[in-house]
């Protein structure tokens, strides 16, 4: 019986048939920041999340120095509700970016699954071939 050791990083690239294999030419590909891989999306999520926590402290100084209600209503409704929604869509946008991350690397890693039980199995055949 032969034992063969894998490399540890087996998981972490795809041959290079895979790769042209799996990627299917697509308007996003032309643009380098849309694609899965790209940390660029979660870094815009990230700023916009930061500036609504900007706005939202702004609107908030502003309210605090009226006391009449009726003058803090508008600042309330541009600047918090304004504020909630950049940081909603912040969120939002790292959310999808790292689910979108998650899939690509999920789908190589089940192609790399894939390869390695059919080698597998050619083994085991082999195997049974020769008794």
């Amino acid at each position: 019986m032969s034992t063969q050791t894998a490399e540890p990083d087996v998981l972490m690239s795809l041959p290079p048939e895979y790769e042209e294999a799996s990627r299917a030419p697509r308007e996003r590909d032309r643009i380098p920041g849309l694609r899965p891989l790209s940390a660029t999306p979660t870094y815009v999520g990230a700023v916009l999340v930061a500036l609504g926590f900007v706005v939202l402290g702004v609107a908030w100084a502003e309210v605090a120095r009226e006391t009449n209600v009726a003058l803090q209503m508008p600042l309330v409704l541009s600047g918090g509700f304004a504020a909630v929604c950049l940081v909603l869509v912040g969120l939002t946008i790292v959310s999808i970016s790292a689910k979108r991350r998650d899939a690509v690397l999920r789908e190589k890693q089940t192609a790399l699954l894939a390869d390695a039980l059919a080698e597998l199995r050619a083994v085991l055949e082999d195997k049974e071939e020769r008794r």
